[in-house]
């Protein structure tokens, strides 16, 4: 098997930097000093080891940090004309895509995601009250998310359910609902990077933000906010997913995500990783300027081995079908937020099941063509 040949999501490193202190943060950001900027010339090399392997003929560059605004927009204007000239050289499509803070958006920034057309998700967990407790800067991020939208590059909101926020959440989505913004993927905080000292959320507080969204979806009939992974759950739920359905779009809440497979992450040195989340050594694939084939299969292959865990009780679980299935980047880190998640999703699959499903349908298609019309947008789903 040829390393890289099914990708078509590439992400990108752009700087360990960043200016806020969130508390909960994975990424365990460092102060802006210049080597904590991913330099021009590894984006480039990146793009030419990709696209020069890959079958696939529409590629999604995916911007990430730290905070990706932090670096320069003459690094941005670079790298991505020479990522759509390149493409255009194999005949292949490009878009843009970023996940930010929402801090950081000067005049000439926005004019070039404009120019280029990226969307940008922000992160942001709630109205300012909520907000300020865990990242900060709510009315700076706010005014941004408005400049985004009148410019068209406004992507959607990134929300950590958190012990500020988890009992609030329909607090969360109607703060959204008033500002315009319909579209929110929401995932429970791990324990990695500066979120390893937190008191982690139990099964009850992990359910307890599950039914807030499902209520919240349920009283609006999936016409107002739609929380992307609770969609995804309710489709699964009233119907359950062959594994062909599985096998054709490999994402992170599937059996079998897209690490390794369909998506990459390069880091600011260069070396490869299924994605952002696995950024250590165990799972490193190469760089972007040798890869093994044999090695980065074998690497991406230990990735995704399963626990016992997987076949003795998983697959013969009751909630099988709207399980997420655990994250293998975060889960080895976090196996108590794992246990949790799995207890969560059991109590959210006895709820569903005495809910009235007529209702559920009636979410579930009004969200589907909204959901088709997104097809393609990731920035938000990576944590």
């Amino acid at each position: 098997m040829k390393a890289l040949r099914n990708v078509y999501q590439m992400h990108f490193e752009v700087s360990r930097a960043c200016n806020l202190s969130c508390t909960y943060c994975y990424a365990d950001p460092v102060l802006p000093v210049s080597s904590s900027f991913m330099p021009e010339d590894i984006a480039l090399r990146y793009i030419d080891l990709v696209l020069g392997r890959t079958c696939s003929t529409s590629i999604e560059f995916v911007f990430h940090g730290g905070e990706p605004l932090l670096q320069s927009e003459t690094w941005f204007e670079n790298v991505m004309k020479y990522g759509t000239r390149r493409a255009d050289g194999r005949h292949k499509n490009v878009r843009f895509l970023m996940q930010s803070n929402g801090t950081v958006l000067p005049p000439e920034k926005l004019d070039v995601m404009i120019r280029h057309r990226v969307l940008v998700g922000v992160s942001l967990d709630g109205p300012p009250r909520i907000n300020e407790m865990s990242r900060g800067k709510t009315d700076l991020v706010l005014g941004n998310i408005e400049k985004l939208r009148e410019s068209q590059c406004f992507g959607g909101a990134i929300c950590v359910i958190n012990k500020h926020n988890h009992s609030r959440i329909t607090e969360v989505l109607a703060f959204l609902e008033a500002l315009g913004i319909y579209w929110l993927v929401a995932n429970p905080v791990h324990a990695a990077g500066r979120g390893r000292i937190l008191d982690m959320l139990g099964p009850g507080e992990i359910f307890a933000a599950y039914v807030g969204i499902y209520e919240y979806l349920e009283r609006t009939l999936g016409e107002a906010v739609l929380e992307a992974n609770m969609a995804m759950t309710l489709t699964r739920f009233l119907q359950s997913p062959s594994l062909r359905d599985f096998e054709d779009i490999l994402i992170c809440s599937h059996p079998i995500c897209g690490g390794g497979i369909t998506m990459v992450f390069c880091d600011i040195n260069g070396v490869l990783y299924p994605c952002g989340c696995s950024g250590h050594g165990a799972f490193a694939l190469g760089s972007v300027d040798s890869v093994d084939d044999g090695t980065f299969v074998n690497r991406v292959g230990e990735f995704h081995t399963k626990p016992p865990k997987y076949f003795s009780e998983c697959q013969l679980c009751d909630a099988a079908q709207i399980c997420t299935f655990g994250c293998p980047a975060f889960d080895p880190l976090d196996p108590s937020t794992e246990a949790s998640i799995c207890t969560a999703t059991r109590m959210l699959h006895s709820f569903l099941q005495q809910q009235d499903k007529h209702t559920i349908q009636v979410i579930v298609n009004n969200m589907q063509g909204r959901i088709h019309e997104r097809r393609g947008y990731h920035a938000g789903s990576i944590c």
